[in-house]
């Protein structure tokens, strides 16, 4: 699976949110506004690649946007989105189980390999893609919502952040803020244990809440492995796209796999819900793009698993920015930096300690 896709504007400064996943890897420059000034993104398996190759084509995808931007754009910064646990203090990959990663120095070897093709010296930074998609949900309502006293704004005052692709991981802001917990690993909800004599996890456990929910969980429910969308060859746009059209064409297995991994998502989030008591949940990453039908399955389990009634006013959505929130999170990150007309000196939106740092 290799599969190419971009979209490139100018602007005089950004910052860069690149990701790294199983079947992708990509990034996106963002200004200080919030507006997108490009996109580039490369559909691969990495996870039959060693860490060294992948970061490679990481490196590819993020100069490939470098040097599409133009030498009148001064970029910020850059910051990764991994999928697992992050030593962001030392751009350091600790552990990602569904890519196989283990003690990777991203940061260091994204910027050597960058230097190496010929790129000026940008700092570089890595975060987990979770957070960063949970900065981007909070930065996108509080831009729409500015110099408003809507209900919106108020409730992602206190947010998680369910994101999914093959893994799972959580976002969560409270009070406004990112939450990032004692090592900073706070969020890994995607290995919970939910199901104790499931299926085997890429962590090497059984029955994380991964197993069912995560988009593999959702494929081998929804179709035979010889039927197409079981493809390695698809990508991940075209995978989702053919779903949707089944499950809006009304076909049983898809909606009835949609409601199994529907009531999966609420089996997980009801006890977060109790524990965190969020103004809001976002379903964000692949849950977005089938948003239509997962999103009324968990309101309605949420409803008759939670002790408060209608789930204590917690409001599921779907995410807007669907599967480049972590990207644009990241982009946002890295302009901590970089003053603002109107919002001082960092993105709207991001809270004091609401970055890599």
């Amino acid at each position: 699976m290799d599969d190419t896709s971009s979209r490139f504007g100018g602007g005089s400064v950004c910052g860069i949110g690149a990701e790294v996943n199983v079947g992708h890897v990509a990034a996106t420059a963002v200004d200080p506004e919030g507006r997108m000034r490009g996109e580039f993104r490369k559909d691969i398996d990495l996870g039959s690649l060693p860490p060294a190759e992948a970061i490679q084509r990481l490196a590819e995808v993020v100069g490939t946007l470098l040097g599409a931007l133009g030498g009148d754009t001064r970029v910020a910064g850059i910051t990764v989105g991994v999928p697992g646990l992050v030593d962001a203090d030392h751009d350091r990959v600790v552990l990602a189980p569904d890519l196989g990663w283990r003690d990777i120095r991203l940061g260091e070897a994204l910027a050597a390999a960058l230097l190496t093709r010929g790129h000026d010296a940008v700092p570089v930074r890595v975060d987990n893609e979770a957070d960063l998609a949970a900065l981007a949900e909070l930065d996108r309502v509080r831009r729409t919502a500015s110099g408003t006293e809507s209900s919106t704004a108020h409730e992602t005052d206190d947010m998680l952040v369910v994101f999914g692709v093959a893994g799972v991981g959580g976002g969560l802001i409270a009070d406004g803020r990112l939450v990032r917990g004692h090592r900073g690993w706070a969020g890994e909800i995607g290995h919970m244990t939910v199901e104790p004599h499931g299926r085997p996890c890429t962590c090497g456990r059984v029955g994380c809440w991964q197993t069912t929910i995560g988009l593999r969980a959702l494929l081998a429910a929804a179709a035979d492995p010889d039927d197409p969308v079981q493809d390695p060859a698809l990508i991940l746009d075209e995978l989702l796209s053919v779903l949707v059209a089944r499950a809006g064409a009304g076909d049983s297995r898809t909606v009835t796999a949609l409601e199994r991994v529907g009531a999966w998502l609420a089996t997980g989030i009801a006890p977060l819900v109790s524990a965190l008591d969020p103004g809001r949940v976002v379903l964000g990453g692949y849950f977005a793009a089938l948003g239509e039908w997962l999103a009324p399955v968990v309101r309605r389990e949420l409803d008759a698993a939670l002790l408060v009634p209608q789930a204590g006013g917690t409001h599921v959505a779907i995410s807007e920015l669907g599967l480049a929130a972590a990207q644009r999170g990241g982009g946002l990150a890295a302009l901590e930096s970089v003053p603002t007309r109107s919002h001082g000196t960092r993105p709207a939106g991001l809270a004091p300690n609401g970055g890599t740092r």
